[in-house]
């Protein structure tokens, strides 16, 4: 009998699927769809994270202040700084104002990102460095 997945393990599923496809977007040159997967994997990682820890996040400034807050606790700027361009992707999802050249240095610091609410989830191993 297969297993049913638990909302962390669905979230931080799609987290990585979006990451995933916010890299085949970028190949193919589509930057809203890079910037809508982008804001997509860090609010789901971010969700995956509340349920774990037992923190609201049914709205927006549920998800901004679980962010904030795991940052504060972990004393690591690079989690605020990482949903700080997640943020920005979500905003050039609407008015698609965003070149190339800004979408491909956020790709890998939003998958740190990821990985880094991801493991405080328990979802994955934290990421080395």
């Amino acid at each position: 009998m297969q297993r049913r997945e638990t909302p962390i393990q669905k979230h931080a599923r799609i987290a990585r699927q979006f990451l995933d496809a916010a890299d085949v977007y970028f190949d193919n040159g589509e930057i809203v769809q890079v910037s809508e997967k982008l804001w997509g994997a860090a609010s789901h990682a971010t969700k995956a994270l509340c349920i774990y820890r037992g923190w609201k996040h049914s709205r927006y400034a549920h998800i901004r202040e679980a962010v904030r807050r795991m940052a504060t606790e972990a004393g690591d700027e690079s989690i605020m700084d990482g949903y700080m361009i997640a943020h920005a992707h979500h905003q050039n999802f609407y008015t698609d104002g965003m070149e190339p050249e800004e979408a491909d240095p956020a790709r890998p610091r939003i998958r740190l990102l990821v990985s880094k609410l991801l493991a405080a989830a328990g979802q994955e191993p934290p990421p080395a460095g």
